[in-house]
């Protein structure tokens, strides 16, 4: 049998951007006597057994480091035709992907009427080796702990004050100052509960029957269309006509600060608010025919 012909190789020769664990795949024209052998150099990745798909051998891998040139060895034995022994050797460089990189952030910097609870997050080229530090300033608010979807980095928060400008701050430490990410941007939270006196109508951001949490963002829009307030509360059924008050779920009176100021007790029905914004009124079936 004449030496071993390697007809592809995964990564390719000189490839770039290669993934820190994967497959090494060397496909042969045909199937080689014996097992193959592959190592990589420097080699403080692992390799695991090797596999065959085919003619295609086939070694996975983890643990290389980052922005790393590193020189795999393809050694095969075979015999020539006159029965003689030889070994065919292959190399070939690749280099690993770098540190990952920050992409985008959201709210994104200078953005304004960004609700005071929502989710930050944070988009990374690939997922960092390391824990990324995520902090606002003020820090008056609460950040639960770090989630991940793919690339992403999600944080939820709440408890962040109206109309305030706010830093928020991520970093990576690789331990490699060139590769180090600080980044800084800023944004301005959203107006809270609308000025007394001031008509408004409230409209919720989700369905009040089926709340993605126990609470709602209501906002408040003045009679000439403008943001005028926002509130988060148990979630809002029925408004008075002026906005100062309105029905919660589950039967209690808010005002505009959202407060509650009474619970709706003592009615049969559900009751409704009157026009003038202040009295409720219920309808009652009396028993006998009604008529519209």
């Amino acid at each position: 049998m004449a030496q071993p012909k390697v007809t592809d190789l995964s990564p390719p020769a000189g490839a770039k951007e290669v993934p820190l664990r994967g497959d090494f795949k060397v496909t042969f024209g045909g199937h080689p006597v014996g097992t193959p052998t592959l190592r990589l150099e420097p080699s403080d990745g692992a390799l695991e057994p090797a596999r065959w798909d085919g003619s295609t051998f086939i070694v996975s891998y983890s643990g290389l480091r980052f922005a790393t040139r590193y020189q795999l060895v393809l050694g095969a034995d075979y015999r020539s035709r006159l029965k003689d022994l030889g070994h065919y050797e292959k190399r070939w460089t690749m280099t690993t992907e770098g540190y990952p990189r920050l992409v985008s952030v959201f709210p994104q910097d200078g953005q304004s009427i960004v609700p005071r609870v929502g989710q930050l997050s944070v988009d990374f080229t690939h997922r960092p080796p390391v824990e990324p530090h995520l902090s606002l300033e003020p820090a008056d608010g609460v950040m639960l702990p770090i989630q991940w979807s793919g690339t992403t980095l999600f944080v939820q928060y709440s408890g962040l004050k109206p109309l305030t400008r706010y830093q928020a701050t991520v970093s990576v430490d690789y331990g490699v100052k060139a590769a180090n990410i600080r980044a800084q941007w800023a944004f301005s939270t959203e107006p809270g509960a609308p000025p007394a006196g001031v008509a408004v109508i409230w409209y919720g951001t989700s369905s009040p029957w089926m709340p993605a949490s126990g609470t709602q963002r209501l906002v408040a829009i003045d009679w000439s269309g403008k943001l005028v307030g926002t509130i988060y509360q148990a979630s809002a059924t029925q408004q008075a006509p002026d906005g100062s008050v309105f029905f919660t779920s589950d039967r209690g009176l808010v005002d505009r600060n959202g407060v509650q100021v009474s619970t709706v007790g003592g009615f049969r029905s559900n009751p409704m608010i009157a026009d003038d914004s202040k009295s409720l009124c219920d309808v009652v079936d009396s028993g006998g025919h009604l008529w519209l």
